[in-house]
């Protein structure tokens, strides 16, 4: 049973990084902090842009994940009580944190063009 609060540190998480860079001022290009791949590091509009939908997308991300993980803990309490679960869950998790990636990468590529038409 105590293995399934395991699973739950990941959703909340996300959401708490979300929150606090969706609420930080913005900061210059680093190799520290925020949302760092060559593309979002390309210039400030891109890192601005990368920063904001990274943060917008943990929030969301991190309350769809919790919730999901809450009802699939709940549920296999209940009806299938094995061990593998919890790690089923923090796999589930882990694949959509590369999803957000994926996400913010593709929509940076799509403004990147757009930005560079005009």
């Amino acid at each position: 049973m105590l293995d399934y609060l395991f699973i739950f540190p990941i959703p909340l998480l996300l959401f708490v990084i979300g929150v606090i860079i969706l609420n930080t001022k913005a900061y210059d290009i680093n190799s520290v902090v925020g949302y760092r791949t060559p593309r979002s590091m390309r210039d400030k509009r891109s890192w601005d842009w990368a920063q904001q939908m990274m943060a917008e997308c943990f929030i969301y991300y991190g309350i769809i994940s919790l919730i999901v993980s809450i009802i699939l803990s709940v549920l296999c309490i209940i009806f299938y009580n094995k061990e593998f679960v919890p790690c089923a869950i923090l796999l589930l998790q882990t694949i959509g944190i590369f999803g957000v990636i994926v996400k913010v990468e593709g929509n940076l590529k799509k403004e990147h063009e757009r930005w560079d038409k005009k």
